[in-house]
């Protein structure tokens, strides 16, 4: 009982199961689409950064994007969320950048909370 309890607390500070959507690059914008919801849609010239960081959840580790917008708001979308991995290659497609190839190897070595650069 208090294992199903743990875990459950564990699910619940995932981000994608607190945002419950999903996510598309098109050709000029990302667009965040949630149950329910208008989508939200941000040009490139509003993400002013993308990066990667890892947190500690009791016994397990949750690997994240975080996306930055100008005036300072913050999408976190973590591997839970389908195509999270795609993600970071369509966001520095989207910015006209390179993406850091080896983003994913260096947020699984890195410390928790250190961010990784993902678009360079």
């Amino acid at each position: 009982m208090w294992l199903k309890r743990l875990l459950d607390k564990i699910d619940e500070r995932l981000p994608s199961r607190r945002q419950a959507a999903s996510f598309q690059v098109e050709q000029n914008e990302l667009v965040v689409l949630r149950n329910g919801c208008e989508p939200q849609r941000y040009s490139a010239t509003e993400i002013t950064d993308v990066y990667a960081l890892r947190r500690e959840l009791y016994v397990e580790d949750c690997l994240s994007l975080v996306i930055e917008f100008t005036g300072g708001a913050q999408l976190e979308v973590d591997e839970g969320s389908p195509g999270w991995v795609e993600l970071g290659i369509g966001l520095a497609r989207l910015k006209g950048c390179q993406v850091n190839e080896l983003w994913f190897l260096e947020v699984l070595q890195a410390e928790p909370g250190k961010r990784v650069p993902v678009v360079l």
